[in-house]
């Protein structure tokens, strides 16, 4: 039964997977094909590419967690059996989420700083998520590393 449940999750995390990498190819593919009809049509690039931008920034979010799955869930057949290995996990997938957060926040800063000043609010509440984020990874990053360096608690069958 149990090797039946491990099969069935593969397999979803492999559908998963290859799902997440085809929706980023789709992204990609939509970017290059907005900015190429508008060219074509003679129409004002600009906006198009910054549009164009978001959308890469979310294929590449969704690529490296596509990625990440395959990596932690489809390759290495193990789990996470130590402090340090499961800090690295963590961080890796923390990292991916802090800087398509943060790309994507820069990108509403450049498309609507243009036109509007008071439409920066959302860019900056981002930017300050992203700054949070951040913080609470080192945080982390700091406990963890504390909690490996302690010594394994002792072994309480003995002496009664």
């Amino acid at each position: 039964m149990m090797r039946l449940f491990e099969r069935l999750s593969l397999l979803i995390y492999g559908l998963v997977t290859g799902t997440l990498m085809l929706s980023s190819l789709a992204f990609v593919l939509s970017a290059w094909i907005n900015v190429g009809r508008t060219a074509l049509d003679g129409g004002e690039v600009t906006q198009v590419l910054l549009r164009s931008i978001g959308l890469l920034v979310v294929a590449l979010a969704v690529f490296d967690v596509a990625k990440f799955l395959w990596e932690e869930e489809l390759v290495r057949d193990r789990e996470l059996r130590s402090a340090t290995e499961a800090r690295r996990t963590l961080t890796k997938f923390l990292s991916i989420l802090i800087i398509a957060i943060s790309l994507e926040a820069l990108v509403f800063i450049f498309d609507f700083g243009k036109d509007d000043v008071t439409t920066l609010v959302y860019p900056a509440l981002l930017l300050a998520v992203t700054v949070l984020m951040l913080v609470g990874l080192a945080a982390h990053q700091r406990l963890m590393r504390v909690a490996e360096q302690m010594p394994p608690p002792a072994d309480d069958t003995g002496d009664r």
